[in-house]
This record gives structure tokens, sequence and C-alpha cells, in this order.
């Protein structure tokens, strides 16, 4: 006497699929990773380089609003 399955989990799987595959190989893991790695390794430095100038840039506004008024910080210095 053979005991059916109680669930999903219990089924045998299925020796070939209709669609295909249910699940990716090993090889396509480790391209998709490979892909993201570079993506990576580009992109990094690009970001880097943007940060830099944005503070370079903020720098460069603050500057010139306490070089245009040394009266206005000097004020705040003394007290």
């Amino acid at each position: 006497m053979q005991i059916p399955p109680i669930g999903p989990l219990m089924d045998e799987p299925e020796t070939s699929s209709v669609n295909g595959p249910e699940a990716f190989s090993l090889l396509e893991m480790m391209m998709v990773v490979t892909l993201i790695l570079i993506i990576a390794s580009i992109s990094t430095p690009i970001y880097m380089t943007a940060m830099v100038r944005a503070r370079e840039a903020v720098l460069a506004d603050l500057f010139e609003a306490v070089s245009s008024q040394p009266s206005a910080f000097s004020e705040h210095a003394e007290s």
C-alpha cells in the first residue's frame, strides 16, 4: 500500500518541464554576478569623482560667501 503525498513539498519533482528549467544554473548565476561586479567597478570611481566635485562646489560657494561679507562673520567671532 502506497501512501499518497501530503503536500506540494512531498511531491516528486518532474523530470522534464514544458516551460524549461525552474531554477538558474550555477553558470548563469556566475555570469550575472560577474556583470554586476564589472558595472560596479566602472561606476564606483565615477561616483567618487562626482562626490568630490560636489563637495568642492559647496566649499567654493561657502568660501565666496565668507569672503564677500567678512564683517558679518567677524562680528560673531569677537563676541
